[in-house]
Parts: C-alpha cells; sequence; structure tokens
C-alpha cells in the first residue's frame, strides 16, 4: 500500500467507522462467549468418569520474520479422553476445559499427571447434550479476554480518529487561518505631525 493511500485511508470517517464497527462486533462476540461459559458454570451437571487415555500433544508452529529469521513456537494440551453414563447410556468426553487455547509443558504433564489410566474422576456434561462435557468448569479464558482487549482498542481508536479528523483538525485549521488574515478595514493611520515640512 503506497503512502498516499494510506493518507486517504487515515484522512477518511469511513476508516474510522468501521474500526468503531469492528471493536463493537469483537465486544459481542466476547459477551457471546461469556454467556456460554456462565451457563458452562451453571447448567452442567456433575457426573463419574472413568478415564480411558490421557497424554500431552504439542502443537508446533514455525514462524519466518525479516529480523529473527524463523524460528519455531510450542503450544502443548492434554488429550485426555473418558466414559461416563447418563441415564443409562454411556457417553466419551474429550475435553479437559472449555475455550481451550493450550498452554506450557510444564503445565500440560501437571494436568495429565492428575488423570491417569482407568482412574476414576468427577467430569460435567451438559444436560441437553450430553456429548459436550469438560473434567473442569474453570474454562480457559485467556482467548476471550484478548477479544474483548482488541474490541476496546478498536473502539477507542476508531472514536478518537472520528473526533479528530471531523472535529478537532478541522478547529484548529480554522483557527490557524483566521490568525493569518488580516482585516480586511485594516488603515495605516499616519499621524498629522509627520506632514509637516520641516525647515
Amino acid at each position: 500500500m503506497t503512502y498516499t493511500a494510506i493518507m486517504t485511508l487515515l484522512g477518511n470517517r469511513i476508516t474510522y467507522f468501521l474500526l468503531m464497527g469492528l471493536g463493537a462486533a469483537l465486544g459481542a462476540y466476547f459477551y457471546y462467549l461469556d454467556r456460554q461459559d456462565e451457563a458452562i458454570r451453571t447448567t452442567f451437571q456433575q457426573a463419574t468418569c472413568t478415564v480411558t487415555a490421557a497424554e500431552v500433544t504439542v502443537d508446533e508452529e514455525i514462524h519466518h520474520t525479516r529480523w529473527r529469521g524463523h524460528y519455531v513456537t510450542r503450544t502443548y494440551y492434554p488429550e485426555i479422553s473418558y466414559t461416563f453414563k447418563v441415564n443409562g447410556q454411556e457417553y466419551e468426553g474429550y475435553d479437559y476445559r472449555a475455550f481451550e487455547g493450550g498452554m506450557t509443558e510444564e503445565e500440560a504433564n501437571a494436568v495429565v499427571a492428575r488423570y491417569e489410566e482407568g482412574k476414576n474422576v468427577t467430569c460435567y456434561y451438559n444436560p441437553d447434550d450430553p456429548e459436550d462435557a469438560v473434567l473442569t468448569l474453570d474454562s480457559d479464558r485467556r482467548g476471550m479476554y484478548s477479544v474483548v482487549t482488541w474490541g476496546l482498542v478498536l473502539l477507542i481508536g476508531g472514536l478518537v480518529g472520528w473526533v479528530l479528523i471531523d472535529f478537532l483538525l478541522p478547529h484548529l485549521d480554522g483557527a490557524a487561518k483566521a490568525a493569518k488574515k488580516a482585516p480586511d478595514d485594516f488603515q495605516l493611520e499616519i499621524p498629522p505631525w509627520s506632514s509637516v515640512p520641516r525647515t
């Protein structure tokens, strides 16, 4: 994108309206996720589950940058499967917690160590859909906090930009022009004594 195109976007109020709209959309998405999290904590039913498998898996991602070259980031997940019965019917769950966004290797190993294969543990399931189950009601809210943070940044940035180009800059520009402009009715007054001939 050229410098001219960038300056055109920055000088257009539509750019800032779009930023505010995107920020509001992210805020609405955070609200939706927060309601889902609250529903998990308040409506999920408790059950006794049997752990059938537990291991740590890793997700590797290679990043390429101009300054740092390439580097690898690793995110670890506790992969735990378990079975439980609801009204005599057996179900199988696979989620440790809702909204899982990964963790460090030490954290994942500590979680898996608590769920040995064959061990009976407490789990929680959605009474309307028992296949929707978790091992803990403590959801991973880090992603939700990132969503609302970006939403606020975009909303405030768009609002500030709009006020700047539609109100503040025009006011300052008008004040500067008024200060430079000389009054049309200004006349230089010559004192009478200056026209008296000298002897």
